[in-house]
């Protein structure tokens, strides 16, 4: 297939703002923005022709904490869709505590972005934190809507959070330690090389894969 640009909708590990305990509008807690599984995955695209693929962003932890009615959030998407997109990736689910409603929320998110991006492919990621049952859900409505499901369930473990202590780069070019404890369980730069491979690869393969297990 030939993807020319795409649009990852994620929470804090696609982009998280400046705030007094990170420092650079990228996704926590890479080194650099340059090493977020964003940035990482638009150069891999781009060592393959065509040229130039361009890749927009957001965070739309909204859409997780909104348990009651996630529907309402999809407005706040209008900003992103006024162009196509031959991809669409979906890195959601570390926020979401309560999954009553998630199967059919899903399902109407998925619709919602078929609907008026008409992509050729769309990706689910697996979350980064564990959640056994979040994953479940993400699994089975990928299977009945055709999108592909990437499980992370092997970089669930220690080694891949970025921790605290790590030095960062910021914005400003200054490095800075982490140490706030909820930035530290975030994935590192190995985890987030990862995820960048992991998609990469089901964009750059000529097969129909339905689930990319680990």
């Amino acid at each position: 297939m030939n993807f020319q640009n795409g649009l990852i909708l994620g929470n804090s590990i696609t982009l998280h703002g400046t705030c007094s305990y990170w420092w650079g509008e990228w996704g926590m807690a890479a080194s650099c923005k340059e090493n977020d599984f964003v940035h990482k995955l638009a150069n891999k695209l781009n060592e393959c022709p065509p040229p130039n693929k361009q890749i927009r962003f957001l965070n739309f932890y909204q859409w997780e904490v909104m348990a009651f009615d996630r529907a309402e959030t999809l407005s706040l998407l209008n900003r992103v869709l006024v162009l196509s997109a031959d991809f669409v990736v979906l890195q959601l689910g570390e926020n979401i505590a309560d999954s009553t409603t998630l199967t059919s929320d899903l399902e109407e998110l998925l619709s919602y972005l078929t609907k008026r991006l008409h992509p050729k492919k769309i990706i689910v990621l697996g979350n980064f934190w564990m959640n056994d049952t979040v994953d479940s859900i993400k699994q089975a409505v990928c299977e009945k809507t055709n999108a592909t499901y990437i499980s992370l369930k092997d970089l669930q473990t220690p080694e891949y959070a970025v921790g605290l202590h790590t030095i960062v780069q910021g914005a400003d070019g200054s490095s800075h330690k982490i140490v706030h404890a909820g930035v530290a369980r975030h994935p590192g730069d190995a985890a987030m090389a990862e995820i960048a491979q992991r998609i990469a690869k089901v964009l750059m393969s000529d097969e129909n894969h339905s689930s990319i297990d680990s």
